[in-house]
C-alpha cells in the first residue's frame, strides 16, 4: 500500500482547508511583498512621482546694457540650461535660482559689469521668502513662473594698465617689452577674459625677449565707481635672462639623434627666443617621419646661463602606400598610387615611387595615358634651410591636340627662405617623340626651371584666409633641333577671404597668366605650350577646348594664356558643404595673352569633408559652348578646385 498515509476522520476538513489557502495565496502575496514587487507598490509610487514633476518658464528681464549679454546670461543660468528637464520639488527650484542670482552677478562681473544686481522671484515671491517656499511645496501648480530681472549698472571700461616687477624682481626686463604688450586699451571693455589673456601676453612678450622662466607674479585691479574706469597692475617676475644650451634627442628610433639635433634653427649661446622653439618643431614636423614631437625646456638653466633642450619624438611607420582618383565626364577617369618610404638612410631622406594613368573609360585604350616616376628628396641638404630633389620618370602622354612619349631626369634644390616664401632652382633633361598636327619631332632638351611661390593660407587643403602666389621662368635649349632656345613664363595667384568668423563661408578667387618667348609654336616642347579649358582651367568645356587650332580646326595649343575663377563655398551643415564658380580663360596664338576668345564657364557643386581634405562634386555648363561641344561637364576629386 502506497502513497501518503492521513486518518480518515481529518482528511475532508484538511482539503477543505489548504483549498482556501491556495484560493487566498495571491492575494496574500501580494500584500507581504508589495513593496518588493516592481510592478506593484513601487510602481504606483512611480507614477505618482512622475504626476509630482514641477516644470517651470523662465523669463528674463535686461535693464541697461544691451541684448548682446542675453546669452551669456541664459549660458550661465542653472534655470535656462536644465529647464526642459522637470523639477522633483519645489524646493529645488528656489535653490537653483538662489545659485542663479549668483552666477549671472559672476558672468556680468566678467563682461565688465562690476555694479550688477539679479533679482528673481518664483510665482510672484521673492526667493528667500520662505514662507512662499512652503505655501508652493504644500500645493505646487504645474507650471510656474520664474522671473528674473537684471540690472547691469555701467560698464566699467579699461583704466590705467601697468606693468611692475614684482618684489625682488628687476625692472630692465620690462623696459625691453614692446609698447602694449598687454593688449588692453584704455576705454575698452574691461571684460575678464581680457585681463587673463594679458597675462599669457606678458608672458610670452618675456619670453621672446629671452627669460623663458617669466611668470605674472599677482595683479591689483582696482574699481573706481565713479568714473567707471578699471586699473589694473601687473606684477611681473621675468626670472634670468638666458640663452639656447644643449638639444638632447630622445624617443627616435631609426632616425638619427644628430641629424634630429643639427636641424635646430639655432646654436649654442645663442640668444633665447620661445618662437624659435616653434621654428625648430615646425620644421621637425615638416619631414613627415614623426607622429608626435615635443619639446621641453630644463627647469633651470645650467652653469654657463644656458637653458638645455629635450626633443622627444616618435617615429611613425617607414612605409606608406596611397591611392588617388578623380572623375571627369569630359576627361575621363584618372587612377594612381604611391609607396613612399620615409626615412631611407636614417636623415629623413624619403623615396617615393608611383604610378598613375588617365583619360580611362571615356577614351579608347590608345588614348590613355601613364606615368612613371621616382623621387628621392634629401632634407637639409646642401643647408638646413634647403632640400635637394631628385626625380626621374617615363610619361605617355594622349590629349587631344598631341602624343608624346617621353623619359625624363632631373635634379632642383629647394630652399625655404621663411615660414611662407619658398624657391626652387633645377635642372631638367628630357628625351622624348613627339607628334601634333604640326608634324613629327624627336627633342632632347635641358630646361632650366626656377619658380619663387609664397604661401599664407591656413589650410592648403581647404583654405578659409591668405594668399598663394607663385611666379616661375623655364628656359629651355632643344639641342637636336639647330639648338633653338625659347622660354615659358608662368603667373598665378589665389586669394581667399571668409564671409563668417568661423570660416564656413568663403570666397576664393583665382587668376593665372602664362607668356613665352619662342619664334615659332614648335621651338615650345608641346607639353609646355599653353592650353585652356577643363577642370583645372575652365570647366564646362573639354580639355584643351579653348586653344588655338591650325587652319583645320585641330589643336595645336599657344604661345600664352590667361585664365580666372571666383567660387563661393559654405559649409552648410557639418561635414556637407555646397559653392558656385564663375571660371573664365582662353589661351592665345601669340607670345603675350591677346584676351580676343575668352570663354566663360559657371556651375555649382557639393562638398563633403573627410580627414584628408573635402571631396568635391561639380556640375559646370559652358556658356557659349564651340559646336558640337558638350552641354556640360561633371567633375569628382579629392580637394578644392584651387
Amino acid at each position: 500500500m502506497g502513497g501518503i498515509w492521513a486518518p480518515r476522520v481529518w482528511g475532508p476538513p484538511i482539503c477543505c482547508v489548504l483549498l482556501a489557502v491556495a484560493a487566498a495565496a495571491p492575494a496574500l502575496y501580494s500584500r507581504a511583498f508589495a513593496d518588493d514587487r516592481p510592478d506593484s507598490g513601487s510602481a504606483r509610487a512611480a507614477d505618482s512621482a512622475a504626476e509630482s514633476k514641477i516644470s517651470y518658464t523662465p523669463v528674463l528681464k535686461i535693464e541697461g546694457g544691451d541684448d548682446s549679454i542675453k546669452d551669456a546670461l541664459e549660458s550661465a543660468s542653472l534655470l535656462f540650461t536644465y529647464v526642459k528637464e522637470p523639477l522633483d520639488s519645489v524646493g529645488v527650484l528656489f535653490a537653483r535660482a538662489k545659485a542663479d542670482r549668483q552666477r549671472m552677478v559672476r558672468a556680468l562681473s566678467a563682461l565688465g559689469y562690476f555694479g550688477a544686481r539679479a533679482q528673481i522671484t518664483i510665482a510672484g515671491r521673492e526667493i528667500d521668502d520662505v514662507a512662499a517656499e512652503d505655501a508652493l511645496s504644500a500645493n505646487p501648480p504645474e507650471s510656474i513662473a520664474v522671473d528674473i530681472t537684471v540690472r547691469t549698472g555701467r560698464q566699467f571700461t579699461f583704466g590705467l594698465i601697468k606693468l611692475a616687477p614684482a618684489p625682488a624682481a628687476s625692472a630692465e626686463a620690462l623696459a625691453e617689452l614692446p609698447a602694449n604688450s598687454t593688449g588692453l586699451t584704455q576705454g575698452l571693455p574691461a571684460r575678464s577674459a581680457d585681463v587673463v589673456a594679458a597675462d599669457a601676453r606678458i608672458v610670452s612678450a618675456l619670453r621672446e625677449a629671452g627669460y623663458p622662466f617669466a611668470t605674472i607674479a599677482s595683479r591689483e585691479a582696482i574699481a573706481d565707481h565713479a568714473t567707471s574706469k578699471l586699473e589694473i597692475t601687473f606684477y611681473v617676475a621675468p626670472g634670468p635672462l638666458a640663452t639656447f644650451g644643449k638639444v638632447d634627442v630622445r624617443g627616435q628610433r631609426d632616425m638619427d639623434p644628430e641629424f634630429i639635433a643639427m636641424l635646430a634653427p639655432f646654436a649654442e649661446g645663442d640668444p633665447f627666443k620661445a618662437s624659435t622653439l616653434t621654428k625648430y618643431k615646425a620644421e621637425l614636423d615638416r619631414l613627415l617621419v614623426f607622429e608626435t614631437v615635443t619639446i621641453e625646456e630644463a627647469k633651470s638653466l645650467d652653469a654657463q646661463g644656458r637653458l638645455p633642450v629635450t626633443v622627444v619624438v616618435h617615429e611613425r611607420l617607414a612605409h606608406v602606400v596611397g591611392l588617388s582618383a578623380s572623375l571627369s565626364t569630359l576627361e575621363g577617369t584618372t587612377l594612381g598610387g604611391y609607396w613612399t618610404h620615409r626615412n631611407l638612410w636614417g636623415q629623413a631622406e624619403q623615396l617615393r615611387l608611383e604610378a598613375q594613368s588617365s583619360r580611362l573609360f571615356l577614351n579608347g585604350v590608345s588614348d590613355y595615358e601613364y606615368a612613371l616616376t621616382a623621387t628621392l628628396t634629401k632634407p637639409a641638404f646642401p643647408e638646413k634651410r634647403d632640400d635637394l630633389i631628385l626625380q626621374i620618370g617615363a610619361k605617355r602622354e594622349r590629349p587631344d591636340a598631341f602624343e608624346r612619349d617621353a623619359v625624363f631626369a632631373d635634379a632642383k634644390v629647394r630652399r625655404r627662405f621663411d615660414a611662407t616664401l619658398t624657391g626652387e632652382a633645377g635642372v631638367t633633361v628630357v628625351e622624348g617623340h613627339e607628334k601634333d598636327f604640326l608634324g613629327e619631332r624627336d627633342r632632347f632638351a635641358i630646361i632650366l626651371p626656377t619658380s619663387l611661390t609664397s604661401d599664407t593660407r591656413d589650410n592648403i587643403l581647404d583654405a578659409t584666409r591668405g594668399v598663394r602666389a607663385s611666379v616661375s621662368v623655364q628656359p629651355i635649349v632643344s639641342l637636336d633641333r639647330g639648338r633653338a632656345t625659347s622660354l615659358r613664363s608662368d603667373v598665378a595667384v589665389s586669394t581667399y577671404y571668409a564671409l563668417t568668423d568661423d570660416g564656413s563661408t568663403v570666397i576664393a578667387g583665382r587668376a593665372a597668366a602664362g607668356l613665352s618667348v619662342a619664334g615659332h609654336l614648335t621651338d615650345l616642347p608641346v607639353d609646355m605650350r599653353f592650353f585652356a579649358g577643363g577642370g583645372g582651367s575652365v570647366r564646362g568645356y573639354e580639355y584643351q577646348a579653348l586653344s588655338p587650332r591650325d587652319a583645320a580646326g585641330h589643336l595645336i595649343g599657344g604661345l600664352s594664356k590667361v585664365e580666372g575663377s571666383l567660387e563661393l563655398r559654405s559649409w552648410v551643415a557639418g561635414d556637407i558643404g555646397l559653392a558656385a564658380f564663375v571660371d573664365a580663360g582662353s589661351a592665345s596664338p601669340t607670345n603675350l595673352p591677346n584676351f580676343d576668345d575668352v570663354r566663360v564657364g559657371v556651375g555649382a557643386g557639393a562638398r563633403y569633408k573627410t580627414p584628408i581634405g573635402p571631396v568635391r562634386l561639380d556640375v559646370a555648363f559652358p556658356i557659349d559652348p564651340p559646336p558640337g561641344g558638350p552641354k556640360f561637364g561633371l567633375y569628382v576629386a579629392l580637394g578644392q578646385a584651387f
